[in-house]
């Protein structure tokens, strides 16, 4: 596909599919925002996006899951297939939004462990990183408010502690997303790096829709969105093949954890600060990927119109090829 035809089919089409699942989710067409928004509506829109972005690149054979990184689709759906269920409400018990969000957290990181298993990584202690490099982003992202729970204010009206608004952490999970795409694309796997592009946008769309009603992105829906971005960190730096460390990978999937960062100060102060946060972490680690990556070379016996970049290298220098080579 030529650079134009990328950012169409790959990006802004998939980006434009998510959008539908997100407005009902947020009821853009009530003109004030819902009391209480689990965010099921981005998690089902982070899950198509995605899949679209890696179908439009893969096509049918996406669905196969004969290769093992074509599982990252699988595992952001299965989440947020999860969400939903979780977002359906009960008339009793009542049950808390922290215990949906835990719930949610141990389901994403039951099903990496079960579903994704990058090179190099089948020890049982490989398994625990897996699980920790899910659950953690997710779990450290996603703010502790929602489904009817008492939260601190984040307005102009009181002191802001662990919240940020929604338009905020759009543009964090925008930057981090952007960022890890051109981690990934540095490393190698442009396959990886377009779906990511995808997110990046349906993140900043996610930010401009917040702004009606000053709605919120959800607790479900940014854990699902910080799930992902784990997942797809630990996938690139699991098939790397350069210099680029490994906290590079590792900084972009938890950068949007600083909006939760307590600031008593006003909404604006408390958000400006934390998105500057985000700013520097994806800044460094993007530099350092520029200065240390480099696109993979085709492994031997393979001319570059061969080379598929879902193939990687392990730690031994070895060449790992997938299921279906």
């Amino acid at each position: 596909m030529s650079p134009f035809e990328i950012v169409l089919k790959g990006v802004l089409m998939p980006m434009a599919a998510g959008l539908a699942p997100l407005a009902i989710g947020m009821r853009l067409w009530r003109r004030d925002a819902p009391p209480a928004a689990s965010g099921w509506g981005l998690a089902v829109a982070v899950a198509v996006t995605f899949a679209l972005a890696l179908w439009v690149q893969e096509g049918d054979k996406l669905w196969e899951l004969r290769q093992k990184w074509q599982w990252l689709w699988a595992l952001s759906a299965s989440i947020a297939a999860a969400s939903v269920v979780i977002a359906i409400p009960l008339p009793w018990p009542r049950i808390p939004a922290s215990i949906k969000g835990s719930l949610l957290v141990a389901i994403a990181g039951a099903f990496a462990v079960l579903m994704l298993k990058p090179p190099g990584f089948d020890e049982f202690r490989d398994r625990i990183v897996v699980f920790l490099a899910i659950a953690g982003p997710a779990w450290l992202a996603m703010p502790w408010c929602g489904a009817g729970d008492a939260c601190a204010s984040d307005d102009d009206r009181g002191p802001v502690r662990f919240g940020s608004p929604g338009w905020s952490v759009g543009i964090a999970f925008w930057l981090a997303a952007s960022g890890l795409s051109g981690v990934v694309l540095a490393s190698g796997f442009a396959k990886l790096a377009i779906p990511l592009g995808a997110l990046a946008a349906l993140s900043m769309a996610a930010a401009v829709l917040s702004l009606r009603g000053k709605r919120d992105l959800g607790y479900l829906g940014i854990a699902t969105l910080a799930a992902t971005l784990g997942a797809a960190a630990l996938v690139g730096w699991a098939y790397d093949d350069t210099e680029i460390p490994a906290w590079s990978f590792l900084a972009m999937a938890v950068a949007p954890t600083a909006m939760r960062i307590p600031l008593p100060r006003t909404w604006w102060f408390a958000a400006s600060v934390r998105l500057a946060i985000v700013l520097l972490v994806v800044g460094a680690a993007g530099g350092t990927a520029a200065v240390k990556g480099g696109m993979l070379e085709p492994a031997d016996g393979q001319d570059g119109s061969e080379y598929d970049y879902g193939y990687g290298r392990l730690d031994d220098g070895s060449v790992f090829e997938p299921p279906c080579a």
